[in-house]
């Protein structure tokens, strides 16, 4: 099974102990709000223009974090995507607390404690 690999950036946003992390309605798994990049687009912009179409306020990177590649598979197609992790902040006075709360079309955003990844 082929898959083309997408390039996806994604944040780490903390408040605290808390980590920001989105969940597509329907499903049971968590993972770091962003989103794909587009072609010739810069990594950094995208996570920019992704983290304000999804949360609604203007963010700031702060540092890199790592990446991350990952394959898997959903409704029987393949799917291949390297993830570019950021630290990030969120800009102005709204609070991540109330980013939390927010839902924007298929996915909904909450927050959770920090967790060790499963080790592979």
């Amino acid at each position: 099974m082929s898959a083309t690999t997408e390039i996806i950036a994604r944040a780490v946003i903390r408040e605290g102990a808390r980590i920001l992390v989105a969940r597509e309605r329907g499903k049971t798994w968590v993972f770091l709000p962003g989103g794909h990049v587009e072609p010739g687009e810069p990594v950094e912009s995208a996570l920019i223009r992704e983290l304000a179409e999804v949360l609604g306020t203007a963010s700031r990177i702060v540092g890199f974090a790592g990446v991350v590649e990952h394959g898997y598979s959903d409704r029987g197609t393949a799917h291949h995507e390297v993830d570019l992790i950021f630290d990030a902040e969120l800009d102005g006075k709204r609070s991540a607390r109330k980013t939390i709360s927010n839902s924007i079309g298929s996915q909904s955003i909450r927050s959770t404690e920090p967790t060790c990844a499963q080790q592979l």
